[in-house]
């Protein structure tokens, strides 16, 4: 056909012999195909109007008019990409924490701030807000920490009085959590609110659990989190188990992972398992944790390994960070994702527990900061295209320009990227998606 030329934001790998996975980084879609597919993709005057496949190639910008400013149409996706982001409210009930796990960005003892039930009526009128705001009736609310469960009067409180103001149907209920403190008791009543997702963080046996999170009076709390665990799993519709690596327990993660399947976790449906580094982008830990963290590219082989012991030991669910088609990296420039701090303090990122305050956008109490109103236009003017590195990366589309906190942390500006783990072995990593999905049977895309 005539005009047309094989998009410069295609990335195409071989999977397998006369089998080639192809990636659109403009709207985020995968092909697995052959060769004759990949012939016409390379040379589009080889396609035929009437074929079912040049129309999906074309909507999908794996071939375009030869005309086409492809970054514009990029940035119409990256904007459509914001705006379906799911309406979500992630409230800080308490600072507090019962653990003293030595990489907590949030520093040790320094914050003992905690919302109020005087708070109540500012979160439930901001929440009500932005929901008639955004003409979005269904929401996520987050409860995270410190420790939540710290707070559970609270969060109960929070939850029925949303209810009270027309909303029993209109939320769904995920909790972050070192999850020692989950029982019987607030479990079955959190799961008559829609608990869709539960995330506690285990990061080893006994041995290594207890060294990196131990409570604060140096007890271990393994036995407890692994009470909590299988509370949650009861309870809530999906437990994800958060697994922080580090130089200090890497070498335990393979008798995790036995322990765990000596315990016959690998049948249970609704457990994910997330394997995570340790973080030293904030303040408060950057110094701290800067032998101790791994580099971009030598967490890009290490998550690789977790992921493949996980499968060949049997786990059902494995989560690949950032190992699904994201145009947008987090919700931090979307205005669709609000941060309720224990100070009333509004931010777009988690990283503002970390102090790192170029998020904060506002306040529950109204309050007035110019500071506020230049992060606002900071954040919403954010385009990762004016970077080449982003421009011409291979799989934009799984990283969305990557994470702004870090970007600011280490380059000094959320326009400067830190390119993520998954650009130094993409081929390797999108594999494992394309097989996942298959495996999972949600795989969307034609197959051609």
């Amino acid at each position: 056909m005539k005009n047309l030329k094989k998009s410069s934001k295609v990335f195409i790998f071989e999977y397998e012999s006369d089998k080639y996975i192809f990636i659109s980084n403009i709207t985020g879609k995968i092909i697995l195909g052959d060769k004759n597919l990949l012939r016409k993709i390379e040379n589009p005057s080889c396609l035929n109007e009437e074929e079912k496949i040049t129309d999906y190639l074309i909507k999908n910008y794996f071939v375009v008019d030869d005309s086409l400013d492809e970054n514009k149409i990029l940035m119409e996706h990256i904007k459509k990409a914001k705006d379906n982001i799911p309406l979500t409210f992630v409230i800080y009930l308490t600072y507090n924490c019962n653990f003293a796990c030595f990489y907590c960005f949030q520093g040790s003892g320094t914050k003992n701030k905690s919302l109020s039930k005087n708070d109540l009526s500012y979160i439930v009128s901001f929440i009500s807000q932005k929901v008639e705001e955004l003409n979005d009736k269904r929401f996520t609310l987050v409860f995270t920490g410190g420790e939540p469960f710290l707070r559970f009067d609270l969060m109960k409180e929070i939850i029925f009085e949303l209810e009270n103001h027309g909303y029993k149907n209109n939320f769904r209920t995920r909790v972050i959590t070192n999850g020692s403190l989950i029982n019987k008791e607030n479990g079955e009543v959190l799961s008559h609110y829609n608990w869709f997702s539960t995330q506690i963080t285990l990061d080893g046996t006994r041995e290594y659990h207890g060294k990196m999170r131990p409570y604060k009076n140096g007890d271990n709390s393994f036995d407890d989190v692994i009470n909590g665990i299988n509370n949650a799993l009861k309870f809530s519709k999906e437990v994800v188990l958060r697994i922080n690596v580090s130089q200090d327990n890497e070498n335990g993660i393979n008798s995790l992972l036995g322990y765990l399947k000596d315990n016959g976790y690998t049948k249970v449906n609704n457990l994910i398992l997330g394997f995570h580094p340790i973080l030293n982008y904030f303040e408060s830990v950057k110094n701290k944790l800067c032998d101790r963290v791994y580099s971009e590219i030598v967490w890009s082989e290490k998550a690789l390994k977790f992921y493949d012991l996980g499968h060949q030991l049997g786990f059902k669910n494995i989560d690949l960070p950032l190992s699904f088609p994201r145009l947008v990296y987090c919700g931090a420039t979307s205005f669709k994702i609000f941060h309720i701090l224990p100070d009333g303090k509004i931010a777009t990122c988690w990283a503002v527990g970390g102090d790192m305050n170029d998020f904060i956008i506002g306040s529950i109490y109204n309050q007035q900061n110019i500071e506020y109103d230049k992060n606002i236009q900071r954040l919403k003017n954010y385009n990762p295209l004016i970077q080449d590195k982003c421009k011409n990366c291979s799989v934009f589309s799984f990283c969305g320009g990557g994470c702004l906190a870090q970007a600011k942390s280490f380059n000094g500006s959320i326009n400067n990227s830190v390119c993520s783990y998954l650009s130094y072995n993409p081929k390797e990593h999108v594999t494992r998606f394309v097989e996942q999905r298959i495996a999972n049977s949600r795989y969307n895309d034609i197959h051609f």
